[in-house]
Protein backbone atom coordinates (compact mmCIF):
# COMPACT_ATOMS: atom_id res chain seq x y z
CA UNK A 1 0.00 0.00 0.00
CA UNK A 2 2.94 2.34 0.51
CA UNK A 3 1.70 3.37 3.97
CA UNK A 4 4.02 2.90 7.00
CA UNK A 5 2.80 1.50 10.32
CA UNK A 6 2.65 4.85 12.09
CA UNK A 7 0.27 6.27 9.46
CA UNK A 8 -2.13 3.34 9.40
CA UNK A 9 -2.49 1.66 12.78
CA UNK A 10 -5.42 3.13 14.66
CA UNK A 11 -7.30 4.02 11.47
CA UNK A 12 -10.20 2.35 9.69
CA UNK A 13 -8.97 0.80 6.44
CA UNK A 14 -11.37 2.87 4.34
CA UNK A 15 -8.55 5.35 3.67
CA UNK A 16 -7.40 2.88 0.98
CA UNK A 17 -10.59 3.61 -0.96
CA UNK A 18 -10.84 6.23 -3.69
CA UNK A 19 -12.87 7.45 -6.62
CA UNK A 20 -12.77 4.11 -8.43
CA UNK A 21 -13.64 1.92 -5.43
CA UNK A 22 -16.82 0.02 -6.19
CA UNK A 23 -19.73 0.94 -3.83
CA UNK A 24 -21.38 -2.50 -4.16
CA UNK A 25 -18.12 -4.19 -3.14
CA UNK A 26 -17.77 -1.86 -0.13
CA UNK A 27 -21.32 -2.79 0.90
CA UNK A 28 -20.43 -6.49 0.81
CA UNK A 29 -17.32 -5.80 2.89
CA UNK A 30 -19.30 -3.81 5.46
CA UNK A 31 -21.89 -6.58 5.79
CA UNK A 32 -19.20 -9.23 6.16
CA UNK A 33 -17.55 -7.25 8.95
CA UNK A 34 -20.84 -6.45 10.62
CA UNK A 35 -22.23 -9.98 10.60
CA UNK A 36 -18.91 -11.86 11.09
CA UNK A 37 -18.97 -13.53 7.66
CA UNK A 38 -15.85 -14.74 5.89
CA UNK A 39 -15.34 -12.98 2.56
CA UNK A 40 -12.92 -13.15 -0.37
CA UNK A 41 -13.40 -10.34 -2.85
CA UNK A 42 -11.57 -8.05 -5.30
CA UNK A 43 -11.74 -4.33 -4.63
CA UNK A 44 -10.08 -1.31 -6.20
CA UNK A 45 -7.80 0.38 -3.64
CA UNK A 46 -5.21 3.13 -3.86
CA UNK A 47 -1.59 3.24 -2.80
CA UNK A 48 -0.20 6.14 -0.77
CA UNK A 49 1.03 7.89 -3.93
CA UNK A 50 -2.44 7.58 -5.51
CA UNK A 51 -1.90 4.60 -7.86
CA UNK A 52 -4.88 2.26 -8.12
CA UNK A 53 -4.48 -1.48 -7.70
CA UNK A 54 -6.77 -4.49 -7.38
CA UNK A 55 -6.77 -5.74 -3.80
CA UNK A 56 -7.42 -9.47 -3.53
CA UNK A 57 -8.98 -9.08 -0.08
CA UNK A 58 -9.80 -11.75 2.49
CA UNK A 59 -11.79 -10.99 5.65
CA UNK A 60 -11.64 -13.68 8.34
CA UNK A 61 -13.75 -13.33 11.51
CA UNK A 62 -12.40 -14.62 14.83
CA UNK A 63 -14.80 -15.85 17.53
CA UNK A 64 -14.00 -16.81 21.10
CA UNK A 65 -14.91 -20.12 22.70
CA UNK A 66 -18.22 -18.61 23.87
CA UNK A 67 -19.16 -17.84 20.28
CA UNK A 68 -18.62 -14.08 20.65
CA UNK A 69 -17.35 -12.19 17.57
CA UNK A 70 -14.04 -10.69 18.68
CA UNK A 71 -11.76 -9.80 15.77
CA UNK A 72 -11.51 -9.60 12.01
CA UNK A 73 -8.28 -10.50 10.22
CA UNK A 74 -7.69 -8.97 6.82
CA UNK A 75 -5.36 -10.37 4.17
CA UNK A 76 -4.45 -7.99 1.34
CA UNK A 77 -2.76 -9.01 -1.89
CA UNK A 78 -1.83 -7.01 -5.01
CA UNK A 79 -3.71 -9.06 -7.59
CA UNK A 80 -1.97 -7.69 -10.68
CA UNK A 81 1.38 -8.85 -9.30
CA UNK A 82 0.35 -12.33 -8.14
CA UNK A 83 2.19 -15.33 -9.56
CA UNK A 84 0.53 -18.79 -9.70
CA UNK A 85 2.62 -19.84 -6.67
CA UNK A 86 1.50 -16.76 -4.73
CA UNK A 87 -2.16 -17.48 -5.53
CA UNK A 88 -1.72 -20.99 -4.14
CA UNK A 89 0.13 -19.71 -1.08
CA UNK A 90 -2.57 -17.10 -0.38
CA UNK A 91 -5.24 -19.81 -0.44
CA UNK A 92 -3.22 -21.87 2.05
CA UNK A 93 -2.71 -18.83 4.25
CA UNK A 94 -6.47 -18.17 4.40
CA UNK A 95 -7.02 -21.74 5.62
CA UNK A 96 -4.32 -21.39 8.28
CA UNK A 97 -5.64 -18.14 9.76
CA UNK A 98 -6.99 -18.57 13.34
CA UNK A 99 -10.77 -18.46 13.56
CA UNK A 100 -11.15 -19.32 17.25
CA UNK A 101 -9.63 -18.07 20.50
CA UNK A 102 -10.13 -18.97 24.20
CA UNK A 103 -12.67 -16.62 25.77
CA UNK A 104 -10.58 -16.22 28.93
CA UNK A 105 -7.41 -15.23 27.07
CA UNK A 106 -8.49 -11.60 26.95
CA UNK A 107 -11.33 -9.74 28.73
CA UNK A 108 -14.07 -8.96 26.23
CA UNK A 109 -15.23 -5.66 27.66
CA UNK A 110 -13.15 -2.52 27.88
CA UNK A 111 -12.76 -1.52 31.52
CA UNK A 112 -13.62 2.16 31.54
CA UNK A 113 -12.48 2.68 35.14
CA UNK A 114 -8.95 1.87 34.04
CA UNK A 115 -8.85 5.22 32.25
CA UNK A 116 -8.04 8.08 34.60
CA UNK A 117 -8.39 11.68 33.49
CA UNK A 118 -7.74 14.56 35.85
CA UNK A 119 -10.22 17.40 36.31
CA UNK A 120 -8.00 19.90 34.48
CA UNK A 121 -7.94 17.74 31.35
CA UNK A 122 -11.71 17.30 31.51
CA UNK A 123 -12.13 21.05 31.90
CA UNK A 124 -9.92 21.78 28.90
CA UNK A 125 -11.86 19.29 26.79
CA UNK A 126 -15.15 20.80 27.93
CA UNK A 127 -14.01 24.35 27.12
CA UNK A 128 -12.60 23.40 23.70
CA UNK A 129 -15.80 21.56 22.82
CA UNK A 130 -17.99 24.40 24.03
CA UNK A 131 -16.09 26.80 21.78
CA UNK A 132 -16.62 24.52 18.78
CA UNK A 133 -20.31 23.96 19.50
CA UNK A 134 -20.92 27.66 20.14
CA UNK A 135 -19.33 28.58 16.81
CA UNK A 136 -21.41 25.89 15.13
CA UNK A 137 -24.61 27.36 16.59
CA UNK A 138 -23.68 30.81 15.29
CA UNK A 139 -23.35 29.45 11.74
CA UNK A 140 -26.85 27.96 11.79
CA UNK A 141 -28.61 31.34 11.93
CA UNK A 142 -26.02 33.88 10.86
CA UNK A 143 -28.40 36.84 10.70
CA UNK A 144 -29.64 36.44 14.26
CA UNK A 145 -26.12 35.67 15.48
CA UNK A 146 -24.69 38.78 13.79
CA UNK A 147 -27.34 40.98 15.41
CA UNK A 148 -26.64 39.46 18.83
CA UNK A 149 -22.85 39.55 18.63
CA UNK A 150 -22.67 43.13 17.42
CA UNK A 151 -24.13 44.11 20.78
CA UNK A 152 -20.92 42.77 22.38
CA UNK A 153 -18.05 45.30 22.14
CA UNK A 154 -15.33 42.63 21.94
CA UNK A 155 -17.13 40.85 19.12
CA UNK A 156 -17.80 44.08 17.23
CA UNK A 157 -14.13 45.06 17.45
CA UNK A 158 -12.91 41.61 16.40
CA UNK A 159 -15.27 41.52 13.40
CA UNK A 160 -14.14 45.02 12.39
CA UNK A 161 -10.47 43.96 12.56
CA UNK A 162 -11.25 40.87 10.48
CA UNK A 163 -13.00 42.94 7.79
CA UNK A 164 -10.12 45.40 7.57
CA UNK A 165 -8.11 42.73 5.73
CA UNK A 166 -10.48 42.96 2.77
CA UNK A 167 -11.45 46.63 3.21
CA UNK A 168 -15.04 45.62 3.99
CA UNK A 169 -15.06 47.25 7.42
CA UNK A 170 -16.78 50.33 5.99
CA UNK A 171 -19.80 48.18 5.20
CA UNK A 172 -19.98 47.17 8.86
CA UNK A 173 -19.55 50.76 10.02
CA UNK A 174 -22.25 51.95 7.63
CA UNK A 175 -24.70 49.26 8.74
CA UNK A 176 -24.03 49.76 12.46
CA UNK A 177 -24.45 53.53 12.24
CA UNK A 178 -27.54 53.20 10.06
CA UNK A 179 -29.28 51.28 12.85
CA UNK A 180 -29.37 54.56 14.81
CA UNK A 181 -30.51 56.47 11.73
CA UNK A 182 -33.62 58.55 12.40
CA UNK A 183 -34.63 59.10 8.77
CA UNK A 184 -33.26 62.63 8.46
CA UNK A 185 -32.08 63.39 4.89
CA UNK A 186 -29.16 65.52 6.06
CA UNK A 187 -27.96 62.66 8.26
CA UNK A 188 -28.38 60.29 5.31
CA UNK A 189 -26.15 62.46 3.14
CA UNK A 190 -23.45 62.67 5.80
CA UNK A 191 -23.55 58.88 6.26
CA UNK A 192 -23.05 58.26 2.54
CA UNK A 193 -20.31 60.86 2.28
CA UNK A 194 -18.50 59.36 5.29
CA UNK A 195 -18.62 55.67 4.36
CA UNK A 196 -19.38 55.37 0.65
CA UNK A 197 -16.74 57.74 -0.66
CA UNK A 198 -19.30 60.05 -2.22
CA UNK A 199 -18.79 63.71 -2.82
CA UNK A 200 -21.05 66.16 -1.01
CA UNK A 201 -23.14 66.72 -4.16
CA UNK A 202 -23.50 62.96 -4.75
CA UNK A 203 -24.37 62.28 -1.14
CA UNK A 204 -27.01 65.00 -1.23
CA UNK A 205 -29.03 62.86 -3.67
CA UNK A 206 -29.18 59.98 -1.18
CA UNK A 207 -32.37 60.17 0.85
CA UNK A 208 -33.37 58.12 3.85
CA UNK A 209 -34.95 55.39 1.68
CA UNK A 210 -31.70 54.95 -0.27
CA UNK A 211 -29.68 54.70 2.94
CA UNK A 212 -32.03 52.07 4.33
CA UNK A 213 -31.77 50.07 1.10
CA UNK A 214 -27.97 50.29 1.10
CA UNK A 215 -27.83 49.27 4.77
CA UNK A 216 -30.05 46.25 4.02
CA UNK A 217 -27.75 45.30 1.13
CA UNK A 218 -24.65 45.51 3.33
CA UNK A 219 -26.38 43.55 6.08
CA UNK A 220 -27.10 40.64 3.75
CA UNK A 221 -23.49 40.53 2.57
CA UNK A 222 -22.16 40.74 6.11
CA UNK A 223 -24.52 38.12 7.55
CA UNK A 224 -24.35 35.57 4.77
CA UNK A 225 -20.78 35.95 3.49
CA UNK A 226 -18.41 37.86 5.77
CA UNK A 227 -19.76 36.69 9.13
CA UNK A 228 -19.53 32.91 8.42
CA UNK A 229 -15.89 33.45 7.34
CA UNK A 230 -15.28 35.42 10.53
CA UNK A 231 -16.62 32.55 12.65
CA UNK A 232 -14.15 30.15 11.01
CA UNK A 233 -11.22 32.52 11.53
CA UNK A 234 -8.80 32.88 14.44
CA UNK A 235 -10.30 36.31 15.19
CA UNK A 236 -13.40 34.73 16.75
CA UNK A 237 -11.71 32.47 19.33
CA UNK A 238 -10.93 35.16 21.96
CA UNK A 239 -14.50 36.44 21.56
CA UNK A 240 -15.99 33.01 22.27
CA UNK A 241 -13.73 32.49 25.26
CA UNK A 242 -14.71 35.90 26.66
CA UNK A 243 -18.42 35.24 26.18
CA UNK A 244 -18.24 31.78 27.74
CA UNK A 245 -16.14 33.08 30.64
CA UNK A 246 -15.60 30.68 33.53
CA UNK A 247 -18.44 28.48 32.36
CA UNK A 248 -19.32 25.95 35.02
CA UNK A 249 -22.06 24.23 33.07
CA UNK A 250 -20.08 20.98 33.00
CA UNK A 251 -21.41 20.21 36.47
CA UNK A 252 -24.86 21.40 35.51
CA UNK A 253 -24.86 19.23 32.39
CA UNK A 254 -24.44 16.07 34.43
CA UNK A 255 -28.07 16.26 35.43
CA UNK A 256 -29.14 16.18 31.77
CA UNK A 257 -28.02 12.60 31.06
CA UNK A 258 -29.51 9.29 32.18
CA UNK A 259 -28.72 8.89 35.88
CA UNK A 260 -27.59 5.27 35.47
CA UNK A 261 -25.18 6.06 32.64
CA UNK A 262 -21.52 6.58 33.47
CA UNK A 263 -19.91 8.83 30.88
CA UNK A 264 -16.39 7.54 30.04
CA UNK A 265 -13.83 9.69 31.87
CA UNK A 266 -11.93 10.59 28.71
CA UNK A 267 -15.15 11.81 27.04
CA UNK A 268 -16.77 13.77 29.86
CA UNK A 269 -15.74 17.18 28.55
CA UNK A 270 -17.05 16.48 25.06
CA UNK A 271 -20.31 14.80 26.11
CA UNK A 272 -21.26 17.39 28.74
CA UNK A 273 -20.49 20.29 26.42
CA UNK A 274 -22.58 18.68 23.68
CA UNK A 275 -25.62 18.14 25.90
CA UNK A 276 -25.29 21.68 27.33
CA UNK A 277 -25.75 23.05 23.81
CA UNK A 278 -28.21 20.41 22.59
CA UNK A 279 -30.60 20.60 25.57
CA UNK A 280 -32.41 23.74 24.39
CA UNK A 281 -31.67 23.41 20.67
CA UNK A 282 -34.89 23.66 18.57
CA UNK A 283 -34.53 20.22 16.96
CA UNK A 284 -34.87 16.72 18.40
CA UNK A 285 -31.46 15.43 19.47
CA UNK A 286 -30.70 12.14 21.22
CA UNK A 287 -27.43 10.34 21.99
CA UNK A 288 -27.13 6.56 22.26
CA UNK A 289 -24.14 4.55 23.46
CA UNK A 290 -23.58 1.93 20.77
CA UNK A 291 -21.21 -0.07 22.99
CA UNK A 292 -23.99 -0.97 25.44
CA UNK A 293 -26.36 -3.86 24.62
CA UNK A 294 -29.66 -2.44 23.42
CA UNK A 295 -28.03 0.90 22.50
CA UNK A 296 -29.99 2.93 25.08
CA UNK A 297 -30.47 6.67 24.69
CA UNK A 298 -28.56 8.25 27.56
CA UNK A 299 -29.59 11.77 26.54
CA UNK A 300 -32.69 13.34 25.00
CA UNK A 301 -33.22 17.09 24.70
CA UNK A 302 -36.25 19.24 25.47
CA UNK A 303 -37.42 19.31 21.86
CA UNK A 304 -37.56 15.49 21.82
CA UNK A 305 -39.90 15.59 24.82
CA UNK A 306 -41.97 18.32 23.19
CA UNK A 307 -42.39 16.44 19.90
CA UNK A 308 -42.90 12.92 21.31
CA UNK A 309 -44.60 13.64 24.64
CA UNK A 310 -42.06 11.49 26.50
CA UNK A 311 -40.15 13.02 29.41
CA UNK A 312 -36.48 12.40 30.12
CA UNK A 313 -37.47 9.99 32.87
CA UNK A 314 -39.71 8.05 30.47
CA UNK A 315 -37.25 7.89 27.55
CA UNK A 316 -33.66 7.91 28.78
CA UNK A 317 -32.20 4.45 29.28
CA UNK A 318 -34.41 2.94 26.57
CA UNK A 319 -33.84 2.00 22.95
CA UNK A 320 -35.73 4.40 20.70
CA UNK A 321 -37.82 1.60 19.18
CA UNK A 322 -40.57 2.34 21.72
CA UNK A 323 -41.56 5.16 19.34
CA UNK A 324 -42.55 2.58 16.74
CA UNK A 325 -46.07 1.23 16.33
CA UNK A 326 -48.23 -1.04 14.18
CA UNK A 327 -47.94 1.26 11.15
CA UNK A 328 -44.21 1.89 11.39
CA UNK A 329 -42.72 0.92 8.03
CA UNK A 330 -40.55 -2.25 8.25
CA UNK A 331 -38.43 -1.09 5.31
CA UNK A 332 -37.59 2.16 7.10
CA UNK A 333 -36.77 0.30 10.31
CA UNK A 334 -34.43 -1.97 8.33
CA UNK A 335 -32.61 1.07 6.91
CA UNK A 336 -32.27 2.59 10.40
CA UNK A 337 -30.90 -0.68 11.81
CA UNK A 338 -28.49 -1.05 8.91
CA UNK A 339 -27.24 2.51 9.37
CA UNK A 340 -26.75 2.06 13.13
Amino acid sequence: TGYPKDETEGRNCRFLQGGGTEPDVVTKMVRALRYAKELVIDVYNYRAEGLRFTNDLSLIPVHDSNGEYRYSIGLLSHKEKQTPDEVKALKQLRELMPKKMPADSQPKEFVGDAVTVDSDAKGKQFKASMIKFTKLLWTIDTEASLEKLMEVPEAREAFHNFLEKTYEHTQLDFWLESRNFDGDNDAASKLCEKYLGMSASEAATMGSAAVEAKAAEFYQVLANDSFPKFIKSKYIDPVVETMLGDDSRMDGSKGLVWEKYKVPADMEGFVFSFVAVAETFPACIVISDMSIPGNPMFFINQEFSKITGYSKKDAQGRNCRFLQGPKTEPASVAVIQDTL
